[in-house]
Order: C-alpha cells, then sequence, then structure tokens
C-alpha cells in the first residue's frame, strides 16, 4: 500500500484524503472524482486477472 500511495501522491501529485493503515485509502483526483484503493485479496483479488476487477464511481451534482 505504501508503494502505491506514494505513486498517486508524488508521482501524480493527487492528494491523500485517508488512510486506514494497509487496508483503504482514499486520494483526491480532483472535480468530485475519488479513488479507492485496498490490497488483492481472495475476495477482491487484482485487476488484470480473469478473476480480478476494478471499480469506479464518480460522484456529480446537477445545478439548475
Amino acid at each position: 500500500m505504501d508503494k502505491a500511495v506514494q505513486f498517486y501522491t508524488e508521482v501524480l501529485g493527487l492528494r491523500l484524503a485517508e488512510r486506514y493503515g494497509d487496508h483503504w485509502v482514499t486520494v483526491d483526483a480532483g472535480r468530485g472524482f475519488t479513488i479507492g484503493l485496498h490490497p488483492a485479496s481472495s475476495k477482491y483479488p487484482a485487476p488484470g486477472k480473469p478473476e480480478g476487477g476494478a471499480c469506479f464511481q464518480h460522484k456529480m451534482s446537477l445545478k439548475g
């Protein structure tokens, strides 16, 4: 998790929003977009594997 946090914050320059040890991290990517990171496990395999995956959620508000 440390390497992932270092990549998103130091290399990409994004802001670390929350960290819960090595279990969950949120990174603020700006404009309402948050990236959630967690380690791979038997329940949640790593992306790029046939049984793995990634999930993206974007929050937005409509003002009108």
